[in-house]
Protein backbone atom coordinates (compact mmCIF):
# COMPACT_ATOMS: atom_id res chain seq x y z
CA UNK A 1 0.00 0.00 0.00
CA UNK A 2 1.38 3.49 -1.24
CA UNK A 3 4.62 2.42 -2.06
CA UNK A 4 4.68 3.86 -4.88
CA UNK A 5 3.90 7.33 -4.10
CA UNK A 6 7.82 7.38 -2.37
CA UNK A 7 10.42 6.08 -5.03
CA UNK A 8 12.32 9.34 -4.35
CA UNK A 9 12.13 9.18 -0.86
CA UNK A 10 13.90 5.66 -0.55
CA UNK A 11 16.48 7.28 -2.87
CA UNK A 12 17.53 9.51 -0.61
CA UNK A 13 17.56 7.60 2.65
CA UNK A 14 20.20 5.53 0.38
CA UNK A 15 22.11 8.57 0.34
CA UNK A 16 21.91 9.45 3.83
CA UNK A 17 23.32 5.86 4.80
CA UNK A 18 26.42 6.80 2.20
CA UNK A 19 26.69 10.03 3.97
CA UNK A 20 26.69 8.30 7.16
CA UNK A 21 29.10 5.68 6.47
CA UNK A 22 31.23 8.25 5.31
CA UNK A 23 30.66 10.44 8.65
CA UNK A 24 31.59 7.42 10.94
CA UNK A 25 34.90 6.91 8.99
CA UNK A 26 35.88 10.65 9.46
CA UNK A 27 35.34 10.08 13.30
CA UNK A 28 36.92 7.19 13.22
CA UNK A 29 40.00 8.81 11.70
CA UNK A 30 39.22 12.23 14.61
CA UNK A 31 38.69 9.55 17.35
CA UNK A 32 42.82 8.33 17.04
CA UNK A 33 44.00 12.11 17.06
CA UNK A 34 42.25 12.89 19.62
CA UNK A 35 43.76 9.71 21.61
CA UNK A 36 46.60 11.42 21.34
CA UNK A 37 46.27 14.52 22.23
CA UNK A 38 44.46 14.14 25.56
CA UNK A 39 44.78 17.68 26.51
CA UNK A 40 43.20 19.02 23.44
CA UNK A 41 40.16 16.62 24.04
CA UNK A 42 39.91 18.08 27.89
CA UNK A 43 39.84 21.80 26.91
CA UNK A 44 37.13 21.32 24.44
CA UNK A 45 34.66 18.96 26.62
CA UNK A 46 35.18 21.38 29.15
CA UNK A 47 34.04 24.16 26.68
CA UNK A 48 30.88 22.24 25.47
CA UNK A 49 29.71 21.48 28.95
CA UNK A 50 29.83 25.51 29.74
CA UNK A 51 28.01 25.93 26.76
CA UNK A 52 25.34 23.79 27.88
CA UNK A 53 25.07 25.19 31.26
CA UNK A 54 24.72 28.75 29.89
CA UNK A 55 22.08 28.46 27.25
CA UNK A 56 19.77 25.42 28.57
CA UNK A 57 16.64 26.57 29.68
CA UNK A 58 15.91 24.78 33.49
CA UNK A 59 12.37 23.85 32.47
CA UNK A 60 13.66 22.13 29.54
CA UNK A 61 15.42 18.23 30.66
CA UNK A 62 15.66 17.22 26.98
CA UNK A 63 15.03 18.38 23.27
CA UNK A 64 11.05 18.84 22.55
CA UNK A 65 10.17 15.71 20.33
CA UNK A 66 9.40 17.01 16.59
CA UNK A 67 8.81 14.01 14.85
CA UNK A 68 5.66 12.61 15.41
CA UNK A 69 3.28 10.01 13.84
CA UNK A 70 -0.27 10.30 15.24
CA UNK A 71 -2.89 7.48 14.16
CA UNK A 72 -5.64 9.32 14.38
CA UNK A 73 -8.23 6.71 15.26
CA UNK A 74 -11.73 7.75 13.71
CA UNK A 75 -14.46 8.80 16.52
CA UNK A 76 -12.10 8.76 19.29
CA UNK A 77 -10.73 12.29 19.84
CA UNK A 78 -8.37 12.72 17.53
CA UNK A 79 -9.46 16.20 16.00
CA UNK A 80 -8.85 17.30 19.36
CA UNK A 81 -5.16 15.98 19.29
CA UNK A 82 -4.62 17.02 15.65
CA UNK A 83 -5.30 20.66 16.70
CA UNK A 84 -2.46 20.54 19.35
CA UNK A 85 0.09 19.24 17.01
CA UNK A 86 -1.15 21.74 14.07
CA UNK A 87 -0.69 24.55 16.73
CA UNK A 88 2.74 22.81 17.63
CA UNK A 89 3.98 22.70 14.29
CA UNK A 90 2.66 25.81 13.34
CA UNK A 91 4.73 27.97 16.22
CA UNK A 92 7.68 26.07 15.69
CA UNK A 93 7.24 26.33 11.51
CA UNK A 94 7.94 22.64 11.14
CA UNK A 95 6.80 20.19 8.23
CA UNK A 96 3.67 18.65 7.77
CA UNK A 97 2.27 15.06 5.95
CA UNK A 98 -0.44 17.56 3.67
CA UNK A 99 -1.95 16.41 0.29
CA UNK A 100 -1.83 18.51 -2.53
CA UNK A 101 -5.25 18.36 -3.71
CA UNK A 102 -7.43 20.39 -1.95
CA UNK A 103 -10.44 18.07 -1.56
CA UNK A 104 -8.65 15.71 -0.09
CA UNK A 105 -8.56 15.89 4.29
CA UNK A 106 -6.81 11.62 4.61
CA UNK A 107 -3.09 10.53 3.98
CA UNK A 108 -4.30 6.79 3.32
CA UNK A 109 -7.45 4.20 3.93
CA UNK A 110 -7.59 0.91 4.38
CA UNK A 111 -6.93 -1.30 1.11
CA UNK A 112 -6.43 2.51 -0.51
CA UNK A 113 -3.73 4.55 -1.88
CA UNK A 114 -1.75 7.24 -0.20
CA UNK A 115 -2.69 10.77 -1.27
CA UNK A 116 0.21 12.62 -2.57
CA UNK A 117 1.91 15.08 -0.82
CA UNK A 118 3.71 18.27 -0.88
CA UNK A 119 7.46 17.49 -0.90
CA UNK A 120 9.65 18.58 1.78
CA UNK A 121 13.28 19.89 1.88
CA UNK A 122 14.63 16.97 3.66
CA UNK A 123 12.63 14.40 1.74
CA UNK A 124 10.71 13.54 5.33
CA UNK A 125 8.09 15.73 7.05
CA UNK A 126 7.99 16.66 10.79
CA UNK A 127 4.16 15.52 11.97
CA UNK A 128 1.51 13.36 10.49
CA UNK A 129 -1.50 14.05 12.25
CA UNK A 130 -4.42 13.32 9.33
CA UNK A 131 -6.30 10.48 9.29
CA UNK A 132 -4.31 7.35 7.91
CA UNK A 133 -3.51 3.57 8.28
CA UNK A 134 -1.20 2.20 9.68
CA UNK A 135 1.52 0.70 7.90
CA UNK A 136 5.52 0.70 9.30
CA UNK A 137 6.71 0.60 6.14
CA UNK A 138 4.75 4.03 4.98
CA UNK A 139 5.42 5.56 8.15
CA UNK A 140 8.68 5.17 7.38
CA UNK A 141 9.37 6.58 3.82
CA UNK A 142 7.66 9.77 5.35
CA UNK A 143 8.60 10.96 8.36
CA UNK A 144 12.24 10.52 9.94
CA UNK A 145 14.01 7.48 11.63
CA UNK A 146 13.55 9.30 15.10
CA UNK A 147 9.90 9.75 14.83
CA UNK A 148 7.58 8.76 18.18
CA UNK A 149 4.28 7.11 17.31
CA UNK A 150 1.00 7.52 19.37
CA UNK A 151 -2.53 7.29 18.65
CA UNK A 152 -5.83 6.87 20.74
CA UNK A 153 -8.55 4.44 21.79
CA UNK A 154 -12.00 4.37 22.58
CA UNK A 155 -14.43 2.18 24.65
CA UNK A 156 -15.68 0.44 21.25
CA UNK A 157 -19.49 0.31 21.51
CA UNK A 158 -19.37 4.34 22.94
CA UNK A 159 -17.23 4.69 19.34
CA UNK A 160 -19.69 2.91 17.45
CA UNK A 161 -22.41 4.54 18.57
CA UNK A 162 -20.69 7.88 17.34
CA UNK A 163 -19.85 6.65 14.38
CA UNK A 164 -22.77 5.79 13.27
CA UNK A 165 -24.69 8.90 14.00
CA UNK A 166 -21.87 11.36 12.64
CA UNK A 167 -21.31 9.15 9.68
CA UNK A 168 -24.80 8.93 8.50
CA UNK A 169 -25.66 12.60 9.81
CA UNK A 170 -22.76 14.01 8.66
CA UNK A 171 -21.25 12.46 5.89
CA UNK A 172 -24.63 10.70 4.88
CA UNK A 173 -22.49 7.59 4.04
CA UNK A 174 -25.33 4.91 2.30
CA UNK A 175 -25.55 1.83 4.02
CA UNK A 176 -25.85 3.45 7.28
CA UNK A 177 -28.78 5.87 5.41
CA UNK A 178 -30.67 2.61 4.95
CA UNK A 179 -30.66 1.42 8.22
CA UNK A 180 -34.09 2.34 9.74
CA UNK A 181 -33.61 5.16 12.36
CA UNK A 182 -35.78 3.48 14.80
CA UNK A 183 -33.69 1.21 16.81
CA UNK A 184 -30.75 2.24 14.84
CA UNK A 185 -27.81 1.03 16.59
CA UNK A 186 -29.58 -2.02 17.54
CA UNK A 187 -30.30 -2.97 13.59
CA UNK A 188 -26.78 -2.72 13.14
CA UNK A 189 -26.03 -4.94 16.15
CA UNK A 190 -28.17 -7.43 15.55
CA UNK A 191 -28.43 -7.55 12.07
CA UNK A 192 -25.16 -7.18 10.33
CA UNK A 193 -25.24 -9.62 7.33
CA UNK A 194 -28.05 -6.88 6.28
CA UNK A 195 -26.34 -3.84 7.27
CA UNK A 196 -23.00 -3.73 7.79
CA UNK A 197 -21.46 -7.14 6.23
CA UNK A 198 -18.11 -5.55 5.66
CA UNK A 199 -14.95 -7.27 7.81
CA UNK A 200 -14.06 -3.84 8.33
CA UNK A 201 -16.26 -0.73 8.41
CA UNK A 202 -16.41 2.71 9.97
CA UNK A 203 -19.07 1.03 12.48
CA UNK A 204 -17.48 -2.44 12.39
CA UNK A 205 -13.69 -2.79 14.29
CA UNK A 206 -12.92 0.26 12.94
CA UNK A 207 -10.23 1.21 15.23
CA UNK A 208 -8.66 -2.36 13.99
CA UNK A 209 -9.17 -0.87 10.35
CA UNK A 210 -7.31 2.08 11.20
CA UNK A 211 -4.69 0.35 13.16
CA UNK A 212 -4.01 -1.89 10.20
CA UNK A 213 -5.04 -5.38 11.15
CA UNK A 214 -4.59 -7.62 7.89
CA UNK A 215 -7.83 -9.03 6.62
CA UNK A 216 -9.02 -12.57 8.00
CA UNK A 217 -8.63 -12.57 11.87
CA UNK A 218 -11.45 -15.19 13.35
CA UNK A 219 -13.39 -13.83 16.75
CA UNK A 220 -11.39 -17.42 18.11
CA UNK A 221 -7.78 -16.54 16.57
CA UNK A 222 -6.70 -15.50 20.15
CA UNK A 223 -2.88 -15.82 20.15
CA UNK A 224 -2.67 -14.19 16.54
CA UNK A 225 -4.90 -11.03 17.90
CA UNK A 226 -2.34 -11.12 20.94
CA UNK A 227 0.77 -11.21 18.69
CA UNK A 228 -0.34 -8.47 16.66
CA UNK A 229 -1.49 -5.88 19.63
CA UNK A 230 2.26 -6.94 21.12
CA UNK A 231 3.35 -5.93 17.67
CA UNK A 232 1.46 -2.64 17.72
CA UNK A 233 2.83 -2.08 21.47
CA UNK A 234 6.03 -2.26 20.44
CA UNK A 235 5.71 0.53 17.43
CA UNK A 236 3.42 3.17 19.67
CA UNK A 237 4.98 4.22 22.98
CA UNK A 238 1.92 5.81 24.02
CA UNK A 239 -1.75 4.93 23.30
CA UNK A 240 -4.16 7.46 24.77
CA UNK A 241 -7.73 6.60 25.75
CA UNK A 242 -10.52 9.31 25.49
CA UNK A 243 -12.32 8.37 28.76
CA UNK A 244 -8.96 9.22 30.53
CA UNK A 245 -7.85 12.46 28.01
CA UNK A 246 -6.14 14.54 30.39
CA UNK A 247 -4.23 11.66 31.55
CA UNK A 248 -3.03 11.11 28.10
CA UNK A 249 -2.60 14.33 27.83
CA UNK A 250 0.16 14.79 30.95
CA UNK A 251 1.86 11.39 29.56
CA UNK A 252 2.15 12.97 25.62
CA UNK A 253 3.40 15.73 27.52
CA UNK A 254 6.16 13.98 29.26
CA UNK A 255 6.79 11.63 26.20
CA UNK A 256 7.58 14.83 23.50
CA UNK A 257 9.50 16.90 26.59
CA UNK A 258 6.95 19.56 25.58
CA UNK A 259 5.39 23.04 27.65
CA UNK A 260 1.90 22.95 29.86
CA UNK A 261 0.53 25.54 27.42
CA UNK A 262 1.88 23.25 24.29
CA UNK A 263 -0.97 20.54 25.68
CA UNK A 264 -4.00 23.11 26.18
CA UNK A 265 -6.85 22.09 24.06
CA UNK A 266 -10.87 22.81 23.62
CA UNK A 267 -13.20 19.26 22.83
CA UNK A 268 -13.61 19.68 18.65
CA UNK A 269 -15.88 17.98 16.58
CA UNK A 270 -18.17 16.98 19.06
CA UNK A 271 -21.26 15.11 17.88
CA UNK A 272 -24.53 14.92 19.90
CA UNK A 273 -26.40 11.60 19.63
CA UNK A 274 -28.33 9.64 21.81
CA UNK A 275 -26.12 7.86 24.41
CA UNK A 276 -25.66 4.09 25.32
CA UNK A 277 -27.73 4.36 28.44
CA UNK A 278 -30.31 6.37 26.13
CA UNK A 279 -30.39 3.57 23.81
CA UNK A 280 -31.31 0.42 26.43
CA UNK A 281 -28.34 -1.54 25.10
CA UNK A 282 -29.34 -4.79 26.25
CA UNK A 283 -26.82 -7.58 27.58
CA UNK A 284 -27.46 -9.75 24.44
CA UNK A 285 -27.15 -6.78 22.17
CA UNK A 286 -23.89 -5.85 24.06
CA UNK A 287 -22.72 -9.63 23.48
CA UNK A 288 -23.24 -9.89 20.18
CA UNK A 289 -21.59 -6.49 19.44
CA UNK A 290 -18.99 -7.63 21.30
CA UNK A 291 -18.53 -10.86 18.83
CA UNK A 292 -18.86 -8.79 15.50
CA UNK A 293 -16.82 -5.71 16.87
CA UNK A 294 -13.98 -7.94 18.76
CA UNK A 295 -11.10 -6.81 17.21
CA UNK A 296 -11.85 -3.21 18.64
CA UNK A 297 -12.51 -4.90 21.81
CA UNK A 298 -9.35 -6.42 21.66
CA UNK A 299 -7.49 -3.71 20.94
CA UNK A 300 -9.08 -1.50 23.85
CA UNK A 301 -8.98 -4.07 26.64
CA UNK A 302 -5.17 -4.56 26.10
CA UNK A 303 -4.43 -0.68 25.51
CA UNK A 304 -6.43 -0.33 28.40
CA UNK A 305 -4.77 -2.26 30.74
CA UNK A 306 -1.50 -0.98 29.97
CA UNK A 307 -2.76 2.79 30.24
CA UNK A 308 -3.73 2.12 33.76
CA UNK A 309 -0.78 0.06 34.53
CA UNK A 310 1.68 3.58 33.69
CA UNK A 311 -0.57 5.51 35.56
CA UNK A 312 -0.87 3.43 38.38
CA UNK A 313 3.46 3.06 38.23
CA UNK A 314 3.71 7.33 38.73
CA UNK A 315 1.84 7.54 41.68
CA UNK A 316 0.38 10.98 43.22
CA UNK A 317 2.75 12.99 41.49
CA UNK A 318 1.44 12.67 38.24
CA UNK A 319 -1.99 12.66 39.44
CA UNK A 320 -1.65 16.33 41.06
CA UNK A 321 0.20 17.38 37.68
CA UNK A 322 -3.44 16.11 35.83
CA UNK A 323 -5.23 17.84 38.64
CA UNK A 324 -3.55 20.99 38.05
CA UNK A 325 -3.68 20.84 34.27
CA UNK A 326 -7.19 20.19 34.25
CA UNK A 327 -8.05 22.81 36.06
CA UNK A 328 -5.88 25.25 34.07
CA UNK A 329 -7.43 24.18 30.85
CA UNK A 330 -10.78 24.39 31.99
CA UNK A 331 -9.94 27.97 32.36
CA UNK A 332 -8.39 28.89 29.29
CA UNK A 333 -11.22 27.23 27.72
CA UNK A 334 -13.57 29.82 29.45
CA UNK A 335 -11.59 32.54 29.04
CA UNK A 336 -11.39 31.77 24.87
CA UNK A 337 -15.28 30.70 24.62
CA UNK A 338 -16.36 34.23 26.55
CA UNK A 339 -13.65 36.69 27.18
CA UNK A 340 -11.02 36.54 24.53
CA UNK A 341 -13.37 39.44 22.18
CA UNK A 342 -11.95 41.87 24.56
CA UNK A 343 -8.16 41.41 23.39
CA UNK A 344 -7.42 40.73 27.06
CA UNK A 345 -4.69 38.01 27.28
CA UNK A 346 -4.41 34.99 29.88
CA UNK A 347 -1.75 34.48 32.13
CA UNK A 348 -0.72 31.03 33.84
CA UNK A 349 1.23 31.64 36.75
CA UNK A 350 4.30 29.70 37.26
CA UNK A 351 3.92 26.55 39.30
CA UNK A 352 6.50 23.29 40.05
CA UNK A 353 5.18 21.94 36.33
CA UNK A 354 5.44 24.88 34.16
CA UNK A 355 7.11 28.45 34.05
CA UNK A 356 4.63 31.56 32.94
CA UNK A 357 2.38 31.43 30.01
CA UNK A 358 0.59 33.92 28.24
CA UNK A 359 -2.42 32.75 26.00
CA UNK A 360 -3.18 35.36 23.42
CA UNK A 361 -6.34 35.59 21.53
CA UNK A 362 -4.97 34.12 18.39
CA UNK A 363 -4.50 31.23 20.89
CA UNK A 364 -8.23 30.82 21.51
CA UNK A 365 -8.94 31.35 18.08
CA UNK A 366 -6.27 28.58 16.47
CA UNK A 367 -8.04 25.88 19.39
CA UNK A 368 -11.30 26.68 17.78
CA UNK A 369 -10.97 25.92 14.67
CA UNK A 370 -12.61 22.89 13.40
CA UNK A 371 -10.43 20.11 11.68
CA UNK A 372 -10.62 21.23 7.94
CA UNK A 373 -10.38 24.41 8.09
CA UNK A 374 -7.07 24.13 9.74
CA UNK A 375 -5.70 21.48 7.32
CA UNK A 376 -6.91 23.85 4.46
CA UNK A 377 -4.96 26.40 6.04
CA UNK A 378 -2.00 24.76 6.44
CA UNK A 379 -2.19 23.76 3.08
CA UNK A 380 -2.13 27.32 1.78
CA UNK A 381 0.49 28.52 3.97
CA UNK A 382 2.76 25.03 2.69
CA UNK A 383 1.81 25.97 -0.80
CA UNK A 384 3.06 29.46 -0.40
CA UNK A 385 6.60 28.09 0.57
CA UNK A 386 6.49 27.02 -2.79
CA UNK A 387 5.74 23.21 -1.10
CA UNK A 388 9.36 22.28 -0.43
CA UNK A 389 10.21 24.93 2.25
CA UNK A 390 9.84 24.80 6.02
CA UNK A 391 7.10 27.01 6.71
CA UNK A 392 8.25 30.38 7.47
CA UNK A 393 4.93 32.90 8.64
CA UNK A 394 1.65 31.47 10.05
CA UNK A 395 -0.76 34.28 9.68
Amino acid sequence: MCENHFEVVEHKRTKHWIIGGVSILIGAIVAVYLKNNHEFVIDISNKVSEYINRYRSPEITSLEVHHIGFLKVHKAGGSTVQNVLFRFGLKRRLSFVMPIKGSQYKFSTYGGKCAQLFKSKSGYHDILALHSVFNESVYRQILPNDSVNIAIVREPLSLMISGAYFHRDIWKIQYLEVVPKDNFIKNLIRYPELYDPNEFSLTRNSMAMDFGFPRGFHVTDTAKIENYLEYLQSKFPLVMLVEHFDESMILLKRLLHWRLEDMLYIPLNVYKHPTEKELNISVIDRKKFQERNFLDVAIYRFFKEKFIQTVSSLGTEFQNEVEYFRKIRISVEEYCVSKRQQKVTFVIEESKWNKQAVVLPSDCEAMLTNELDFIDKIRAVMRQNKAGKRLSSVT
